[in-house]
């Protein structure tokens, strides 16, 4: 067995693995908007009232470009998590000190993305003048049950053998026993560590969610413009009532149903022309065209941002909670009283994704579905064969909520305590001010500082400490055994420390970027007559959507679909 780990370790260190994008939410198409399954089995149908169920299965493929659109992944779809003291780390392996284990540890995540809805749509069209041509009245409401998935898994490479030195996650020793077994178990929002005292808010990453909800409600007013034996043509106005989900933000993959709780404006287009035969000929083939386009009103949602100067994925990097005075004489001089330490350590860390997570209000300008078909009519059969193009702009930010608190700072791999050692086992802990503002996801600031004995050399304006004149250390003298520290040194804090503020947010990481599909589908149905004037057409249609590409990402899900459909003309 143990060879077999080697392998599987040598293959995972030559292949190329990346940390979390700098996009924290992808907007998903709405269950309810696919003109490819509504418009099936309507050739015969535009002049009479109609009511129609479908039921469709829907599921994801291509895991891969979920996992490049969330995490960077390429073919090999994992995240490597290494400690900062791990021999030759990769440099875009995550920093596995920030989730509570050994700086000597190393793991590999994989994910299996996948995304399945369970459709039922009611849709309901009346003739509104009695007449071929005139207005018309429609409204379609799908009923949705989507279940996400991730599917992680991790793989422990090295589980480590090093603690953490009093001062590096709390003002004690952390033995390595009492280090996390793996990066899971803090992504899942289950674990805390040092002080770390509430576990991840936002952005979790667990396996699977699901939910159950109508997905939007569309109400629209037609008019038929032209209605011929060989053809007709139509348009209408219409509006999206929101009834689905809308984001929460607690968890990385979490499920949405409908368009983003947005109100919607739209009109659309609809024609056909019957060039072999006519809607009365046992044969006929015709052509059609029918086109949606809808602005999405604003919406207020919950997003989760990055930091600026941390790059991508720094949601996930831990910060310090500070106070803007300090209450101890503690500071920057060997003289008392002067040079006093600002922006104070106050005992709590916490990751930036759970101070980033804001409500945002977001809006879309325009929204497209596009469907060009044909229909071959033979008796009392029909087969459809057709391309839907669907297209959603960027999303803009209209406003969000400011970073409510003032005083953050980035850990990093900083000491957040150091020692005032009075004698043997009698060391006092000291809160710092070391901030690292240019720390990321994958390490920490500069050169590091826990293989630099852990003195914070690499801490914002490093300066060294004091108290009362006497120098600080950076760790007590038990520390000094299994941990990487090598002897007592004074340790540096920040002169001064550098605050986070509300412009070191990167908003564009919070909004999905504009999205592209291509579907193709297909179905055949026939037609029953059972009684006069009444109608009935049942029908199975599939199709199969694939994901365009922007700046080289796939920021729409490819899926397959099957459904059935039944209707009553009457």
């Amino acid at each position: 067995m143990k060879y077999i780990k080697y392998l599987l370790a040598l293959i995972i260190w030559s292949t190329t693995a990346f940390g979390f994008t700098g996009k924290s939410f992808m907007t998903y198409r709405s269950q309810g908007f696919n003109l490819a399954r509504s418009v099936s089995g309507w050739e015969k149908s535009e002049t009479e009232h109609n009511a129609s169920v479908a039921v469709e299965y829907t599921r994801s493929f291509d895991p891969s470009a979920i996992n490049k659109y969330f995490f960077g992944c390429n073919e090999c779809n994992q995240l490597i998590f290494s400690g900062s003291r791990f021999e030759n780390r990769g440099k875009n392996d995550i920093l596995a000190d920030y989730f509570g284990l050994p700086t000597d540890f190393k793991s590999v995540v994989n994910f299996s993305p996948r995304v399945q809805n369970v459709i039922t749509d009611f849709d309901f069209y009346w003739n509104l003048s009695g007449r071929p041509t005139g207005f018309n009245l429609r409204i379609d409401v799908p009923l949705a049950y989507s279940k996400w998935t991730l599917d992680p898994c991790e793989t422990v490479i090295s589980s480590g053998t090093l603690a953490y030195p009093a001062g590096y996650m709390s003002n004690a020793r952390i033995e390595h026993d009492q280090l996390k077994k793996g990066a899971l178990d803090v992504l899942s929002g289950c674990q805390t560590f040092g002080d770390l005292t509430y576990p991840l808010q936002y952005g979790r990453i667990v396996d699977s969610q699901h939910a159950t909800k109508f997905a939007d409600v569309l109400v629209a007013l037609g008019y038929t413009f032209i209605s011929q034996p060989h053809g007709r043509f139509g348009a209408d106005v219409h509006v999206v009532i929101p009834t689905g989900t809308r984001s929460h933000a607690r968890n990385l993959f979490e499920p949405q149903i409908g368009n983003g709780h947005h109100w919607a404006l739209g009109v659309s287009l609809t024609g056909c022309y019957n060039f072999i035969g006519d809607e009365d000929s046992d044969w006929s083939v015709s052509a059609s065209i029918d086109a949606y386009i809808q602005h999405l009103f604003k919406t207020t949602q919950l997003r989760s941002y990055d930091l600026k100067k941390s790059g991508c994925g720094s949601r996930y990097v831990l910060l310090e909670d500070m106070i803007s005075r300090v209450s101890i004489t503690q500071g920057f001089s060997p003289v008392p009283l002067e040079s006093l330490l600002d922006n104070q350590y106050i005992t709590r860390l916490l990751y930036a994704i759970d101070a980033t997570t804001l409500a945002s209000t977001i809006k879309i300008d325009v929204q497209a579905d596009i469907v060009a078909k044909f229909t071959a009519h033979y008796h009392n059969w029909n087969f459809d064969l057709g391309y839907n193009f669907w297209a959603r702009s960027k999303e803009k930010l209209v406003s969000r909520e400011c970073l409510n608190h003032k005083f953050y700072g980035v850990k990093g791999d900083a000491q957040i305590y150091g020692y005032l050692i009075l004698g043997p086992g009698f060391e006092i802990p000291l809160p710092l001010n070391a901030t690292q503002s240019h720390a990321t996801l994958h390490a920490g600031q500069g050169n590091g500082n826990t293989t630099d004995n852990f003195v914070n050399n690499n801490a914002d304006n490093a300066a060294l400490t004091y108290n009362v004149g006497a120098p600080v250390a950076q760790t007590t003298p038990a520390s000094l055994s299994g941990t990487g520290a090598t002897s007592l040194e004074q340790v540096n804090g920040s002169n001064q420390a550098i605050i986070l503020s509300d412009n070191d947010i990167n908003n564009c990481s919070g909004l999905s970027p504009r999205a592209l599909s291509n579907k193709v589908f297909g179905s055949v149905g026939r037609t029953v007559d059972y009684w006069p004037r009444v109608t009935c057409f049942f029908s199975l249609g599939a199709e199969g959507e694939f994901g365009m590409k922007t700046d080289g990402v796939k920021t729409a899900i490819s899926q397959w679909g099957v459904w059935a459909k039944g209707s009553v003309n009457y």
